[in-house]
C-alpha cells in the first residue's frame, strides 16, 4: 500500500469468500489498510463482493471477470484501491518456521 497516495481515500468492502466460508470488512483511510472479520457480512460497506480467495487475488492483480463472481455496490471503490497498491518485491524472502 503506498500510504501518502491513499491519504485522501476513504474506501470500504466487504468480502465474503464463499470457498472458505469466511467474510470481512476491509477499509482504507489515512492510508492505513484495516480488515476485520464479520460474522454477518451485513455491513454498511461501499461495496460488497462474494467470490473465491483465488478470484479475489486475481482481481487485486487486474481480472475483472469471474463465472460465480458478485459484485453489489460502487465498483469504483475496487479501482481506487487498486490504484494505490505497490507491487510486490518478488525478492522478498518468506521465512517458514
Amino acid at each position: 500500500m503506498d500510504g501518502p497516495r491513499a491519504w485522501d481515500l476513504d474506501l470500504s468492502f466487504s468480502v465474503d469468500f464463499n470457498d472458505v466460508n469466511r467474510s470481512f470488512r476491509v477499509t482504507l483511510r489515512n492510508g492505513v489498510l484495516i480488515y476485520e472479520e464479520e460474522e454477518d457480512n451485513e455491513s454498511e460497506a461501499q461495496l460488497h463482493l462474494s467470490l473465491s480467495k483465488l478470484q479475489f487475488l486475481s482481481l487485486l492483480a487486474g481480472e475483472t471477470e469471474f463465472e460465480g463472481m458478485f459484485l453489489k455496490g460502487n465498483q469504483n471503490v475496487l479501482t481506487e484501491l487498486t490504484s494505490v497498491l505497490d507491487p510486490g518485491d518478488p525478492n522478498f524472502n518468506i521465512v517458514i518456521s
